[in-house]
């Protein structure tokens, strides 16, 4: 969902006298949320059946990608794994804000637009980012499973009560909430 903002940036030169001017800062108000949720629900009306597969494959995939890296001991890492997986959303959404764009521009909006995204001019940027994205997002599952480790040792939770139990009733339960939320 894009807006139709004006640059943020002003022009490099000022007076003609070659120095660069600052950026513009602008603030986000109420008014700016509520334009972005309205266009973002007019796009999910044009387009549904698409954004509904778009956004069934996030989740879906990050259930796999948990499953497959742990096994079955992701129960400590699920916290992390939820809150840390949201780092991979922005390039996740690419294929959304093409369709989004497309719109914006007064086109029609499907599926395969959204793959149209691979055959940008900025793609090996989005790259780059992406790839960022992902070695901080595997850095925070293991500083998280390193936590754990050092709270609780190696023994794993037998099943969810007994790791809610563990977690939420005792000194080093609380300890390893406050650690792990802080370095998070």
């Amino acid at each position: 969902m894009a807006t139709q903002y004006q640059g943020n940036v002003t022009s490099m030169t000022q007076g003609g006298q070659g120095a660069a001017s600052a950026p513009i800062i602008r603030t986000i108000g109420l008014s700016d949320l509520h334009q972005a949720l309205r266009l973002g629900w007019e796009d999910f009306k044009a387009v549904p059946s698409h954004a509904i597969i778009l956004c069934l494959i996030y989740p879906v995939l990050g259930l796999v990608l948990a499953r497959t890296v742990h096994g079955y001991s992701v129960l400590p890492l699920l916290f992390p794994l939820a809150a840390g997986f949201a780092l991979l959303g922005p390039f996740a959404a690419v294929g959304l804000y093409e369709m989004s764009r497309r719109r914006e521009d007064g086109g029609e909006a499907s599926a395969w637009d959204a793959l149209e995204v691979f055959r940008s001019p900025s793609f090996g940027a989005m790259l780059g980012v992406r790839t960022l994205l992902f070695a901080v997002f595997v850095t925070w599952i293991a500083t998280a499973q390193a936590i754990y480790t050092a709270v609780f040792g190696y023994e794993t939770a037998a099943n969810i009560p007994d790791f809610v139990e563990r977690v939420l009733t005792t000194s080093q339960g609380w300890w390893l909430i406050v650690v792990g939320c802080s370095v998070g």
